[in-house]
């Protein structure tokens, strides 16, 4: 039955297209709201973005994008559709609104901030959604205070508190995953990295730091392997070698310790 309306609906909208054969800005938002509810995202984009063509300055053409974006978890896509929204309809709340829930799922938290800052009336309730947005946002300016100053503890701490507010945020995983690195946590590194690759697979940076992560986990497996052919090599009678052997494989393990 659903099936049967939806088919006589966009025979409907094609017939009231008129003899020129074009389609109003407004028949193509109801085809898009249909390729919506089918799940026909790819299509949906297509009729939204005629609307544009017809009515570039609309901004609910470019909310209606962002919506379909959002639900691809195209989240680059679906900021550049709020701006455009907003650029058209500057005094929308609900732009901001999602605008900012998107800044912080990718982690431009202080962003957030400033576009629930327009938002927030003098006197009213703060915004809960804002006040997780400030935390975020003072939780990535502590990490680059202590990882300016080589306090690479702390700096993951603070990290790794900022990641937690997220949903797809390269640059706090590529800050991460360089404080991993300056830890000698070299699967954190790579894991991260791999992430960071997943979510953009031509960020040459991230190859980078996985190669080098790579490399070092490499070469202490190489270290370790040739202490331990070496030590089976001396007899355990023999103990003043045998013990230098096994001070030696302690040391590399201390200096390049492998998380």
């Amino acid at each position: 039955m659903m099936k049967l309306f939806v088919s006589f609906s966009l025979t409907y909208l094609a017939a009231a297209a008129g003899s020129e054969g074009v389609l109003s800005a407004g028949k193509l938002r109801q085809l898009g709201e249909v390729a919506m509810s089918e799940h026909r995202y790819d299509d949906a984009i297509n009729y939204y973005g005629e609307a544009v063509k017809i009515e570039p300055e609309n901004s609910t053409n470019y909310f209606k994008l962002f919506r379909v974006h959002q639900r691809m978890r195209r989240q680059k896509d679906a900021l550049i559709d709020l701006s455009k929204a907003i650029k058209y309809d500057p005094e929308r709340d609900e732009y901001r609104k999602q605008r900012a829930k998107i800044l912080v799922s990718v982690g431009k938290c202080s962003e957030a901030v400033l576009d629930y800052s327009h938002i927030s009336q003098p006197g009213s309730e703060p915004i809960p959604e804002a006040i997780v947005a400030k935390e975020c946002s003072d939780q990535i300016i502590a990490t680059e205070n202590f990882y300016e100053r080589g306090d690479w503890e702390n700096a993951l701490y603070f990290v790794n508190a900022a990641i937690g507010h997220t949903d797809q945020a390269p640059e706090l995983c590529m800050r991460r995953a360089r404080i991993a690195l300056e830890l000698k946590d070299y699967y954190s590194t790579v894991s991260d990295a791999g992430r960071i690759i997943k979510m953009d697979s031509s960020n040459i940076e991230a190859y980078q730091l996985r190669g080098d992560a790579y490399f070092w986990l490499g070469v202490l497996n190489i270290i370790e392997l040739a202490f331990l052919m070496f030590l089976a090599t001396v007899p355990k009678e023999d103990f003043q070698h045998f013990s230098t052997c096994i001070l030696l494989i302690l040391l590399v393990s201390m200096i390049f310790p492998i998380r």
